[in-house]
Parts: structure tokens; sequence; C-alpha cells
């Protein structure tokens, strides 16, 4: 529709767009921060890694529509995530992290060290794979058909 929900390692918020083209601010949440990488939308939730390089992170939901937060699971790092339908898919120091998303918790179905080192980048989904990459360049593929 017409909002946009921006975030940095500073704070998040959520603009809105009126109908003479400039930006308002609907909410602004200073604990949920994205530093590498987006969150997703599910629903009326958006799931993100919070945090930076130089602060405690944690994976987060949050709701989209006030920018309330929750639910936080410590335990994740600067890693990237992504959404196939109501799945997300986490890789995050070399972990890869599948679980369903729902504002009750989380979940975990599958968490598995598939690669080393720090991971960055965003896991791709393709013809039922995942592809991992660290940032040294590593790639793995692994099978989720």
């Amino acid at each position: 529709g017409n909002r946009v929900l921006v975030s940095s390692s500073l704070q998040s918020r959520l603009l809105e767009i009126g109908a003479d083209g400039r930006p308002r601010t609907v909410w602004q949440q200073p604990d949920m921060k994205w530093y590498f990488n987006a969150g997703v939308l599910i629903d009326d939730h958006v799931y993100s890694i919070h945090g930076s390089t130089h602060s405690p992170t944690e994976l987060m939901c949050s709701r989209f529509d006030t920018g309330e937060i929750v639910w936080t699971e410590r335990g994740f790092a600067t890693g990237g995530l992504m959404a196939a339908q109501k799945t997300i898919i986490v890789l995050d120091q070399g972990v890869l992290t599948l679980f369903d998303a729902s504002p009750e918790g989380f979940r975990p179905r599958l968490q598995q060290q598939v690669l080393e080192g720090k991971c960055w980048t965003v896991p791709v989904l393709a013809n039922g794979r995942i592809y991992c990459r660290n940032a040294v360049g590593d790639l793995v593929c692994v099978d989720v058909q």
C-alpha cells in the first residue's frame, strides 16, 4: 500500500505516504535496528534480526502496524533471513534455521550447522534447494525437497 518500513543501525520507522506525496511517521521503534539485512513481512508481523556487529543481536517478531515487539530470541548474530510462504529461513553463524512464522513464539523446525564463519548473506531458496554462503565465499546447497 502506501506504507514503507525503513530501518538502520539506529532505529526503525514505519512511514505512510500521504496523498500529497509526503511521508509521515506512523511509529518509530528504537529497539528494532537492522544492520545488514532487512526483515520480512508475513501477515501482520515483521521477522528480523535486530542489532549490529557492535551490539547484542537477536531474532525478533514485531507488529507491523504498531512496531510493538512481540517476542525476541537470543543466540543470533548478524545473519540474513528470507521467507518462503510462512516459513522463515535464517542463515546465521553458519547455522541454517527454519521456523514457522508465528507471533506465538520461536519454534525451530530445523537447526543445522552448514558452514563455518560469518554469514551475512541472505540464504536463497530455488527449486527445492537452499543456497548458503559465508563471508569468505564458501557456498553450500541444502536439498529441502
